[in-house]
């Protein structure tokens, strides 16, 4: 008796089929209950259900007309477009089977998979030889228009187009012999995949990425998966050649929330463009072993995406099994991602060595069930060999070997083609692979068996951010490995070479180890050379394609792989300042090809010139100035609890590249020389503290030391966190010393961290923008851009005193009515007064959202900010219940003198808002609130505190703060060397709750909502975050011009 947890036994499937057994019949359902929503947008061009609907049912009855029907085959040659789906979709309708083609394909590849009885008709939207050839076959050729507008009205009956268990569609894999193999595809297999499948959650909300090429089983997942269930398909563009960041990020901009990529183009995506996956919510990866590592980067970034690992051969249609991965699989002790378990309607089997079932816990791997394809088209002598019955149950023999784990769980373990015998012990090269990967330094890892000395040896190829040397990695596997599983050579990769499906080439891998084994083991693929005065295009092609001799002129395409290709188009964006595609990088064909062709297109921006600047001397002579009034809150609550989370600042400045040690200290000089807030301490003076400015060579200066070797390799956020970590819980001495620190770690040659610690006494968010612009601009001209000192905040000290009666005269009123009466505290109470653990949610707002909340705040005349305000005082009257309440703003304080200065200036204030009007009437009374209380903010919080005398307990009025704050800052430190804010989250916090949104340079928001872990439940403050976030979205889709726009369709 088998086991029912066991995985392989498929779970309950009674939700499959609840709209039909066929893709056509599923998606007709879709239809019929949404025909004016969107089934398929590409660019600007888009098609509704109905619409759909219609063209299909108008190609089906053209195709009856014309005598195919079921066990035809009509081939499909178009390019990716609304034209290619509704033709799919008719040749269902009529009961045929599709064969989709590669426009790119070679002519003699595209003949071998036409000349087959079956193939009746060939859709082409041109017509050249390869069309004459197909006529000449007797295949009739047909414009893909001709079947719309000449076609009439078709219904089909179930009767006649066959049942579930038909061809759907042919795909064809690699053969062994070099021939491809057509997979005869079931639509039960289809449908028992992306409808109703557990752990694949698919709904009409649905926005799917399809970019996989056009013949392959994965298209089958990109196009039904929305279609199926009333979503949405986005195409990516016609003339794309891959997924590469671009592409990418164009798909997120028009709503993608759902993708599916291979292992390795998602190991490289995010690597590269981690940021790109924040508003996804479900990732679907497979085609090979998944990068655990990857895996963890991004969930440990982005918990809120499901990430799913989907394992099944083409011939088991899509996916056989699937693990939705979870935070305890990808802890420090896992070593590899399970496959999971089996989906509905697909019972599985193991085999042993010699194909027969077994009831062990390891073996090879046979797929069942409704996924099953029919064989292979034309070729019975493989379909044999491959396939098989038990107890009147077809089986697929995928050759993939797999064992059962002690949660039940299927794991990948290689295939049985990869296992090798050495000195009488039989291996397989996946344990070696899987060993390799647990390196913290290791991405991928590809190993292979060659022939060499007449014996038997392994070689690896490995991919990682910072490869140690070779020895390391023998001692690091000769620790886990026994020692005749350890590799003899290990070759470093910036990318694994990749065949045309995007699975790792282990045929190429194989000959790259044979070429190097006249060496004892080679540490690298890229040669180390001296990169001076080499372009900095060059320099950054060369390091992303692995090629050391890499000219401008030399071809791209065929030097490079795809994945590289990939990963120099999302770099060359970086360092051009400028969007560029894969497909760029083919059109231009060469680096300097690619240059004119950016320049021609006007997406190369112009350098901007630095004019040389001197600083003079800078002293001041303004000492024992009072404290401004919010300097003496900061005073006195370091007095109060030194050391406290929330008066400090802990700033992180990753440094890519080469750096002038001396000439950074001189930089880090002339900014404490120049703003003396960076130098001034605050020491007891007769009745009061004062502001005590120490000479320029005095003040703080920068401190050097390198990072331990344990978190060398580790990720900048990782390094961050270590290196400050003790900044955190160590006070300082104001009173004698500046609150200021500035240290730079060294995490090797062309990579350091610049921490500056602080109290915020001195510098607030605005003053960070000032001093890293200064900064920057200093190192690379090495003077000051300005000659005269920063004292504001020794001026503000010294008059707010005699401005504060004046701005109570004339401000205070308006507080007294506003906050008069005001609603009292909705959150629950924290269960301490002090400090307590920080706990939050990052919500990524994409671009387009926030390019339409632009939109929308500029059509209403409101800051952008409103906007802000707006999404969380509807999301706290929502969840909490609020008719009314008051949310915290800030006002910066810079205006005039204070704009270039560093120091701390900014004033809270309140805002009372309703929050039970209408999106567009919310955001008009939120602007209106916070307008009018920014515009009587200039009198100093403790003021009003001191003159209204508001309960005590909690914070005065308002105890929830929401801040639109500045970007993250990216500069160009030098010509080959980056400066980008590296984000470290504080360990605790006073603040009950705040809600900041960071702009980051791709046009998105990075929305942080924190809470203290004593007052707000966990559940709470995520369910907040999510209804903040969906605020946003409501709100982006205001009107924001009153001309209606149509889409283009197909008529």
């Amino acid at each position: 008796m088998i086991d029912p947890t066991s995985p392989l036994v498929p779970p309950d499937g009674s939700a499959s089929y609840r709209w039909g057994e066929r893709i056509e019949e599923v998606f007709a359902y879709q239809a019929r209950r949404s025909p004016r929503s969107t089934a398929i947008r590409q660019g600007t061009r888009s098609l509704t259900y109905g619409e759909v609907f219609t063209i299909m049912e108008r190609i089906a009855g053209w195709l009856i007309a014309h005598d195919v029907g079921p066990e035809a085959q009509v081939a499909i040659r178009l390019p990716r477009s609304p034209e290619l789906i509704c033709v799919f979709l008719g040749v269902l309708r009529a009961g045929a089977t599709a064969v989709l083609l590669d426009s790119a394909w070679p002519e003699p590849r595209v003949l071998s998979t036409l000349d087959h009885k079956e193939m009746k008709m060939l859709v082409s939207a041109s017509l050249g030889t390869l069309e004459t050839a197909a006529h000449d076959l007797g295949i009739t050729v047909v414009a893909p228009e001709t079947l719309w507008q000449d076609g009439q009205r078709g219904d089909p009956s179930p009767g006649v187009i066959g049942g579930g268990d038909a061809v759907a569609s042919i795909f064809y894999t690699s053969g062994s012999t070099g021939t491809p193999k057509g997979v005869l595809s079931p639509h039960r297999g289809v449908v028992r995949t992306v409808v109703g499948c557990p752990g694949i959650p698919l709904d009409s909300d649905s926005v799917f990425l399809q970019a996989a090429p056009l013949p392959w089983d994965a298209c089958q997942l990109e196009l039904w998966a929305p279609l199926l269930n009333g979503g949405t398909v986005i195409l990516l563009g016609s003339e794309a050649v891959t997924l590469d960041a671009a592409e990418f990020a164009a798909a997120i901009q028009q709503g993608v929330n759902s993708l599916w990529m291979t292992s390795s183009l998602f190991t490289v995506l995010v690597e590269e463009n981690l940021d790109l996956f924040a508003t996804l919510r479900l990732v679907l990866v497979g085609g090979e072993r998944v990068s655990i590592a990857a895996a963890r980067r991004l969930l440990e970034a982005y918990p809120h995406i499901h990430l799913v690992n989907g394992y099944g051969p083409a011939e088991a249609t899509i996916f056989a099994t699937v693990f939705p991965i979870d935070h305890a699989s990808i802890g420090a002790n896992e070593t590899d991602l399970p496959i999971g378990r089996a989906i509905p309607h697909t019972p599985l089997l193991l085999l042993n060595d010699a194909g027969q079932p077994i009831s062990g816990t390891a073996g090879e791997l046979a797929v069942g069930g409704d996924g099953v394809a029919r064989g292979y088209a034309g070729n019975p002598e493989e379909t044999s060999r491959r396939f098989f019955e038990h107890h009147g149950e077809r089986f697929y023999r995928t050759g993939d070997l797999v064992e059962i784990d002690d949660t039940g769980r299927l794991r990948y373990r290689g295939r049985t083609d990869h296992q090798v015998k050495i000195s009488g012990v039989r291996i397989e090269v996946g344990e070696v692979e899987s060993a390799l990967e647990q390196h913290p330094a290791l991405s991928a890892a590809c190993v292979v068996a060659v022939e060499h000395g007449g014996r038997t040896i392994l070689g690896a190829a490995v991919i990682g951010t910072q490869v140690p040397p070779v020895a390391e990695l023998l001692d690091y596997l000769n620790q886990r490995l026994l020692p005749v599983m350890v590799p003899h050579t290990v070759l470093t990769f910036h990318e694994l070479p990749m065949t045309t499906n995007g699975k790792v080439n282990r045929r190429l891998v194989a000959q790259r180890v044979l070429d190097a084994l006249g060496a004892s083991c080679v540490e690298a693929a890229q040669d180390s050379q001296d990169m001076q005065g080499v372009d900095p295009v060059l320099r950054e092609a060369r390091d992303a394609t692995g090629i050391p001799d890499l000219a401008m002129d030399t071809p791209l395409v065929g030097s490079a792989t795809s994945l590289s290709l990939i990963r120099l188009a999302a770099r060359l964006c970086n360092l051009l300042d400028a969007e560029v595609r894969v497909s760029d990088l083919y059109r231009g064909a060469s680096l300097a090809g690619v240059l004119r062709h950016l320049d021609e297109t006007g997406r190369l921006r112009a350098a901007e010139k630095v004019a040389d600047r001197s600083l003079a001397s800078v002293g001041d002579d303004c000492q024992g100035a009072p404290l401004t009034r919010a300097q003496l809150r900061f005073w006195l609550a370091e007095a109060n609890d030194p050391g406290a989370v929330d008066n400090m600042v802990v700033l992180c400045f990753a440094i890519e590249g080469l750096l002038d040690m001396q000439r950074f200290a001189q930089a880090i000089k002339l900014l404490v020389a120049r703003h003396v807030a960076l130098r001034t301490c605050y020491p007891w003076h007769e009745d009061g503290p004062v502001q005590w400015v120490l000479p320029g060579d005095d003040g703080p200066k920068l401190g050097c030391s390198d990072v331990a070797p344990e978190f060398s390799r580790d990720s900048w956020a990782d390094v961050a966190a270590a290196v400050t970590r003790e900044a955190w819980v160590t006070p300082f001495e104001m009173d004698s010393i500046p609150p200021v620190r500035f240290q730079l770690w060294r995490v090797d040659d062309d990579r350091h961290l610049l921490v500056i610690h602080a109290h915020h006494i001195a510098i607030d968010g605005w003053s960070e923008q000032v001093l890293i612009g200064e900064l920057c601009e200093w190192y690379r001209t090495g003077a000051a851009q300005d000659e005269s000192p920063d004292t504001v905040q020794l001026t503000i000290g010294a008059t707010e005193a005699a401005r504060v009666p004046n701005l109570v005269a004339l401000e205070l009123p308006y507080w007294s009515r506003v906050l008069h009466d005001a609603p009292g505290p909705f959150l629950p109470p924290p269960a301490s007064s002090g400090e307590a653990q920080r706990l939050e949610v990052i919500m990524h707002v994409p671009a387009g959202t926030v390019s339409r909340l632009n939109d929308v705040c500029s059509f209403h005349a409101v800051p952008l900010s409103a906007a802000l305000l707006t999404a969380v005082a509807a999301s706290l009257g929502e969840q909490f219940r609020q008719g009314e309440l008051v949310v915290g703003q800030v006002d910066p304080g810079r205006e005039g003198a204070t704009e270039r200065a560093v120091g701390y200036f900014v004033n809270p204030y309140a805002v009372r808002v309703p929050t039970q009007a209408s999106p567009s009437t919310m955001l008009l009374e939120c602007a209106d609130a916070a307008l009018k209380g920014w515009q009587h903010a200039q009198t100093p919080f403790d003021e009003l505190v001191v003159r209204l005398r508001p309960p005590r307990g909690r914070h005065p009025w308002f105890q929830v703060l929401s801040v639109l704050q500045g970007g993250y800052i990216h500069e160009n430190l030098g010509p080959d060397t980056l400066l980008h804010e590296v984000r470290v989250v504080p360990p605790k916090m006073t603040t009950e709750l705040t809600v900041e949104a960071f702009p980051t340079a791709g046009g998105s928001w990075e929305c942080v909502v924190a809470w203290r872990a004593d007052g707000l439940s966990a559940e709470d403050g995520k369910s907040l975050a999510f209804r903040i976030s969906d605020s946003l979205e409501e709100l982006s889709l205001l009107p924001a011009d009153p001309a209606p726009t149509s889409s283009e369709t197909i008529s």
